[in-house]
């Protein structure tokens, strides 16, 4: 991953983090590989918080997915990244 895709997944992460309400899975980056797949970074909410900061703590995960010729999703594969992280120390 080159460093202004990683920059940009910060700075979102980081002012969803920083006061606003955080649903339960946030979509990080979206991005097309090639014509007929996608693949997206997500930060999944635990439910669990870190003792010592008092923040709570994400799953990153990757989900590639098909293209159809409607741009319709499918096939989608998700691949565990990290677990358990405060969403900044990934970046």
């Amino acid at each position: 991953m080159n460093t202004k895709y990683l920059l940009t997944a910060a700075v979102l992460a980081t002012s969803l983090l920083s006061g606003c309400t955080v649903q339960n899975k946030v979509l990080v980056a979206n991005r097309f590989m090639g014509e007929n797949k996608t693949s997206k970074f997500l930060l999944l909410d635990t439910g669990q918080v870190n003792q010592a900061t008092k923040r709570k703590l994400y799953n990153v995960m990757v989900r590639l997915c098909d293209l159809d010729a409607q741009g319709a999703e499918s096939n989608c594969k998700d691949t565990a990244v990290l677990e358990n992280v405060i969403p900044g120390s990934v970046y």
